[in-house]
């Protein structure tokens, strides 16, 4: 009887030990199911908060891009401004007299009227501005030399003269 007991007592440890592994084993199945399916929904909250911050991030770099493209086309305002600004409109200077560098520079705006078929170097040159620099003693010569070069018989206009350098030498005797 007593071996009967035994017996009795060592099958009640087994099936306690045998039920045991599997309480544990069902038990901590659920636990990790539950632990599991906690981790999925931080991911799933982590992937929308990374999607709005991608988002916000995407619309600063399309601001950002549209910021460059407006930076880019005004510095190429800039850039073709200042290259206009540096371009030297050509002038044309025609220089008379008798010697240059003598008594003073008197300086004149010269324009022509061209006819409507006039050759289109002519309209070219004539359409820029034409200056003519006579190196004389006072006004009158200069108007005087001047007007006997372009006479407003063939289409010239002289303006008014200006001084405009003073007397650089004085011609020796």
């Amino acid at each position: 009887m007593t071996l009967l007991l035994l017996e009795a007592l060592v099958g009640i440890a087994v099936l306690v030990e045998v039920l045991n592994l599997l309480a544990r084993e069902f038990l901590s199945g659920v636990r990790r199911e539950d632990a599991l399916r906690e981790d999925l929904r931080k991911l799933q909250e982590d992937l929308a908060e990374a999607a709005k911050r991608l988002a916000s991030q995407k619309n600063d770099l399309r601001r950002g891009l549209g910021d460059l493209d407006g930076a880019k086309t005004a510095c190429l305002d800039v850039e073709r401004e200042m290259e206009k600004r540096q371009r030297v409109e050509p002038v044309m200077v025609y220089l008379l007299g008798p010697e240059t560098g003598v008594g003073f520079r008197y300086r004149a705006p010269l324009t022509k009227a061209l006819a409507q078929d006039a050759d289109a170097h002519q309209k070219k040159l004539w359409g820029r501005k034409n200056f003519v620099e006579v190196w004389v003693a006072t006004e009158e010569k200069a108007l005087a030399i001047a007007d006997d070069q372009f006479s407003s018989r063939h289409g010239y206009k002289i303006g008014a003269f200006e001084r405009t350098g003073d007397s650089v030498t004085e011609k020796a005797a």
